[in-house]
């Protein structure tokens, strides 16, 4: 939702630029019931309701090229039960976004402040336009090699063609503290400094295929993306020596014309991250993840409805690994308005455990 304030030039002619000011509100419900919580002898099946994410988007353009955009974001407020462990989610609301793009010419922009890192679709997927219930659990592996995935950077978009796009960030602040994905007893401090870490992104897609908005869902025109992710990171020390870390990434995404029996959807995605640090064997953190979505002609009661399938498969080196079996089903009963009743079923490979969830969440866009 907007107003575009553009017509009133004609009655204010000291505004010679015109602007437009437009904003996004957002509210997810979710119902949790599984096996959120361990127990000496395994998990324990209990329920969980609590507000998944609020939100609200604002973008402002005071001229035609200059764009300055703000999110503000609350997660798992009253949320009881999250990895396994019982604990209560304070409110706290985060600014994830809070940025200004300057779009120097048709083919190249130019972002200054706290975005995020141009790595991975499924990470710069918005979070209201998924097939599945949230975003894959290897991604959420994936991004705490960055420390936050919003940090301040400054980065360069290039699309010299339609079918060409190209993003290039340095950013400032990064941090594993809290984020390690190797456990607690590897200890790496942050330095903070720009220019030594660089994340890049290419994107490839055929004429009339090109995406404009990133989402996993059938809605939207045909598209397909083959992108190439690659990230280096220099400001890091382990006992007071220098540490590095790189990560790589592909994936592919297709959404299908219509067709006669409706639309498809089919997303792969192949990350690497790795350590490498003098005093320490090296560590190490890949996996593989696809979707498959589908979306029938047929509309019951004149509503669309969707049909998403999901596998990843995360090994860690050392530590162990995962296999996630995921399904959703999406009703919408209006433009604004989405019901998914999803299931996820996560195998630890090395306790040799699963553990089975139910969500159904309720998301209202405004």
């Amino acid at each position: 939702m907007g107003v575009n304030y553009r017509g009133i030039l004609l009655v204010f002619p000291f505004l010679t630029f015109g602007f437009s000011f437009k904003y996004h509100i957002y509210l997810q419900g979710r119902y949790d019931r599984g096996e959120l919580k361990l127990s000496p002898t395994g998990f324990q099946q209990k329920g969980d309701l609590y507000l998944r994410r609020v939100g609200a988007i604002f973008k402002f353009d005071p001229t035609k090229v200059l764009r300055f955009v703000v999110k503000l974001e609350s997660v798992n407020l009253f949320r009881n039960y999250k990895g396994g462990k019982e604990e209560y989610f304070p409110k706290k609301v985060l600014v994830k976004k809070l940025y200004l793009k300057w779009e120097i010419s048709k083919y190249l922009s130019l972002k200054l402040g706290r975005d995020k890192k141009p790595f991975s679709r499924e990470g710069l997927n918005s979070s209201l336009r998924l097939l599945l219930v949230d975003k894959t659990v290897l991604f959420s592996e994936v991004k705490k090699f960055f420390g936050d995935y919003y940090a301040p950077q400054g980065e360069v978009i290039f699309q010299p063609k339609r079918f060409l796009k190209i993003y290039l960030a340095t950013f400032y602040g990064w941090s594993v503290r809290d984020k390690n994905p190797f456990g607690k007893n590897l200890t790496i401090k942050p330095k903070r400094y720009w220019l030594n870490n660089f994340v890049g992104r290419v994107e490839f897609s055929p004429r009339g295929w090109e995406e404009k908005k990133k989402g996993n869902t059938t809605f939207g025109k045909r598209v397909f993306v083959l992108g190439f992710s690659y990230a280096y990171i220099g400001s890091m020390e382990y006992k007071r020596k220098r540490a590095l870390g790189w990560a790589t990434e592909g994936d592919l995404f297709f959404r299908s014309p219509k067709t006669a029996i409706g639309r498809f959807t089919a997303f792969l995605e192949y990350d690497r991250v790795k350590y490498n640090l003098s005093l320490l064997g090296n560590r190490s953190l890949e996996g593989f993840q696809t979707q498959l979505g589908f979306r029938p002609k047929f509309k019951p009661f004149g509503k669309d409805i969707e049909f998403g399938l999901g596998f990843e498969d995360i090994q860690k080196h050392p530590g162990r690994g995962k296999y996630i079996y995921e399904g959703a089903l999406n009703l919408y009963p209006s433009k604004n308005l989405k019901l998914t009743l999803g299931v996820e079923n996560v195998n630890d490979l090395k306790v040799g455990k699963g553990a089975l969830t139910e969500t159904l969440q309720v998301q209202y866009t405004f």
